[in-house]
């Protein structure tokens, strides 16, 4: 019995200690609880979010006919930039949808680019659009159309191929960071620091390891970077959940974002994964006093929106039909964002054809905006550009 109290207090004893030296947690270790499956549904209005919307519909022509579901890969105060799948890039005026140019050429030149992977990474320093050239990077200046930047592919491993590392984010003039997707499951590196010879000067190692047991499958991200304040941040995107602030010395995780009750990881690689069973995310971006996410969520056909309320601690979705922000001024359809940067642009699109469908119901009952009169079914499509408040 004495034996027991004695122990009893060394334990209480070494936990005070503990609490009060090196034991204590750092602050850089404690992040946010994002709680997904268990957000507040309801109506998401633009006007509460966004200070100031565009609506742009984009010239049509043989030069740069566009997809049904295209890329918004660049926007700057002056240009749009958007893509069809993995193929050409279409530089537009911002202020009046007009086509400008074809964004460098797609072939096997020196200077041609093989296709774009989804997102291609934009330097909207510099207002460079690196592009796809198997084993290194092109990078052109969407103003000039000249190629300004040449990046080598780093190398991660002996099942290397082109869409380990997606894309290049670049730091400065002499560094870039990529996301290394986890192919094998074995991978050791989560990030690479690297120059434009392809030399990694640095890396963050991975923690999340899985077993492949199906060769065929392939699932990659092109790994989402962003400065907010001072700092850059980091998420692999897909069921990735956590976002990270990236440091010189580690990745320290910032928010997390419970997506599923049940990882993916748990089967992802076998015959028991089915990706419909799980939400995943599309984009995140964090802005104040928001974290604004979009996603698809499992057993629904199409995208959704949603927000975190850093100074509330709240998490919300969109309860819209389709899932996007409702407009409470303008009875217009609703606005999926499909792309978010750090100047606060936050970016999506509707198809003509969802246009044309949309004001078939309408019959003159609203105010249509004079840029949307002339829209037609077979047009391109109209981008939608939100700023977030200041």
């Amino acid at each position: 019995m004495k034996f027991t109290a004695f122990f009893s207090l060394i334990i209480i004893i070494g936990y005070f200690l503990s609490s009060c030296s090196g034991g204590r947690q750092r602050d850089e270790d404690i992040y946010v609880h994002v709680d997904f499956v268990g957000a507040e549904r309801q109506s998401l209005y633009v006007e509460d979010v966004f200070d100031c919307v565009e609506f742009i519909p984009l010239e049509t022509s043989y030069s740069c006919l566009l997809t049904e579901e295209p890329l918004i890969l660049a926007v700057t105060d002056s240009f749009v930039v958007l893509s069809n799948m993995m193929r050409d890039a279409f530089l537009f005026d911002r202020k009046d949808g007009r086509f400008v140019q074809q964004v460098g050429k797609r072939g096997n030149g020196p200077d041609e680019y093989y296709f774009l992977v989804f997102d291609a990474c934009f330097d909207q320093y510099h207002n460079i659009l690196y592009t796809n050239k198997g084993d290194k990077w092109v990078g052109i200046n969407i103003r000039n159309n000249k190629v300004e930047d040449r990046v080598v592919r780093p190398k991660i491993s002996d099942k290397d191929g082109i869409l380990s590392i997606v894309n290049p984010y670049r730091m400065n003039d002499s560094l870039y960071i990529g996301y290394v997707n986890n192919l094998t499951g074995k991978e050791k590196m989560k990030l690479v620091v690297f120059n434009r010879n392809g030399e990694v000067v640095k890396y963050y190692s991975n923690t999340l390891f899985y077993e492949m047991e199906k060769e065929e499958l392939i699932s990659f991200c092109p790994g989402y970077f962003y400065h907010y304040g001072t700092d850059l941040h980091f998420y692999g995107g897909l069921y990735k959940d956590t976002l990270y602030t990236v440091k010189e010395e580690r990745v320290y995780p910032k928010y997390s974002i419970a997506l599923n009750e049940r990882s993916p990881y748990e089967t992802w690689g076998t015959s028991e994964y089915d990706s419909n069973n799980y939400h995943y995310l599309i984009r995140m971006m964090e802005y104040e006093p928001y974290l604004l996410f979009s996603y698809f969520e499992k057993g629904r056909l199409g995208p959704g929106v949603g927000l975190y309320d850093k100074k509330r601690n709240r998490t919300l979705r969109s309860e819209s039909k389709d899932g996007g922000f409702l407009f409470r001024e303008s009875k217009v359809p609703s606005f999926l964002p499909r792309y978010m940067d750090d100047n606060g642009y936050v970016v999506g699109y509707w198809t003509s054809a969802q246009w044309m469908d949309f004001m078939k119901g309408q019959k003159g009952l609203i105010k249509i905006p004079d840029a949307l009169f002339s829209v037609k079914e077979d047009d391109n499509p109209i981008i939608v550009i939100a700023r977030t408040r200041k």
